[in-house]
């Protein structure tokens, strides 16, 4: 089998990870920012329906599965889906996990929403990562 050369470097299981962590560190904070600005946007306002809280986090949190996604396929510029799904699939999992963690939440259709939406943001994240050219080159 052919070793797949990264951006880091070398090949491996290690810089699969790496590049996956990136994304996925870049891809939270992006979500953990949008999230303080949606909170302010609450305070401000005051009159947003309790019943759509849920679809807003779960829309910022597509926005940050498809950036990690994103980054992930950038760096490794190999097999966006795959990296993308999986970086979906980590993200929709520490929000399971938070979710468990700090708060009341069950398994609900609503959980099968947020499972569908992080991993199609990230896969298709993964594909806008790999397929991007780039049109400016420093030398």
């Amino acid at each position: 089998m052919k070793a797949i050369k990264t951006s880091f470097g070398k090949s491996g299981i290690a810089n699969y990870a790496k590049a996956i962590f990136a994304g996925l560190i870049f891809g939270i904070v992006v979500s953990a920012t949008l999230l303080c600005v949606f909170a302010a946007v609450i305070l401000g306002i005051g009159k947003i329906p309790y019943t759509a809280i849920p679809y807003v986090v779960i829309g910022i949190f597509s926005i940050g599965a498809f950036l990690a996604g994103y980054i992930s396929a950038r760096i490794l510029k190999i097999k966006g889906l795959m990296f993308g799904l999986i970086s979906g699939g980590i993200m929709f999992i520490l929000a399971l996990i938070g979710g468990f963690v700090f708060s009341t939440e069950t398994l609900s259709l609503l959980t099968l929403l947020r499972l569908a939406a992080f991993t199609l943001s990230g896969a298709l994240g993964g594909i806008k990562g790999v397929n991007r050219k780039d049109k400016l080159k420093i030398k």
